[in-house]
């Protein structure tokens, strides 16, 4: 299939309302956090966060079944094959110093299988200084995504993107992806 249009990135704007947004950020009190770090090839950080596996049931449904709406809308342009499930999300908090590096969400085993990444920003610019994603398009273009609380960036999953360094405060997203059965060929 040859694709009629590509872009970067999509921004969903005002998907989630505030409220919304903070009963996300309360379910990491049912979770333990797991504190994420990755380095890379030259032993550089690439990940410092703490994150949140949030398993999905009856109580949170209606977050994954909207993302799950709008990751499927996102996909009539590209048509990959997807499956019809989400069962996990990522909640992810970012304290001062915390960032994660220039990345693919692509990966060995289980990560081979993601198509479509969303990410889902929680919290008010005013919360923290610094941090945010940004997309990579080459060394030209300016790479800051402007998010407001309650938007959803929807990407394919091959996309370059980072989670810059929060300088002070705090900064929550939710990311999930839609996976396939079969990894892009």
């Amino acid at each position: 299939m040859q694709w009629p249009t590509y872009r970067y990135f999509e921004i969903i704007n005002g998907k989630f309302s505030p409220a919304e947004c903070n009963q996300i950020i309360a379910l990491q009190k049912d979770t333990d956090p797991v504190f994420s770090e990755l380095h890379d090839g030259a032993g550089n950080k690439l990940r410092d966060s703490h994150l949140f596996w949030i398993r999905r049931s009856e109580q949170n449904n209606w977050m994954f079944e909207r993302l799950l709406a709008i990751g499927r809308e996102y996909n009539e342009t590209y048509q990959f094959e997807l499956c019809d499930e989400i069962s996990t999300a990522q909640l992810t908090r970012y304290t001062e110093g915390q960032q994660y590096g220039w990345h693919m969400d692509l990966g060995a085993g289980e990560a081979s299988l993601r198509k479509i990444s969303m990410v889902v920003e929680l919290t008010d610019m005013a919360s923290h200084i610094g941090g945010g994603i940004e997309i990579f398009y080459g060394d030209d273009i300016n790479p800051k995504v402007k998010l407001n609380t309650g938007d959803v960036l929807v990407f394919p999953s091959f996309v370059m993107h980072r989670a810059s360094r929060v300088q002070s405060g705090v900064r929550w997203s939710l990311v999930l992806w839609l996976n396939g059965r079969h990894p892009f060929r």
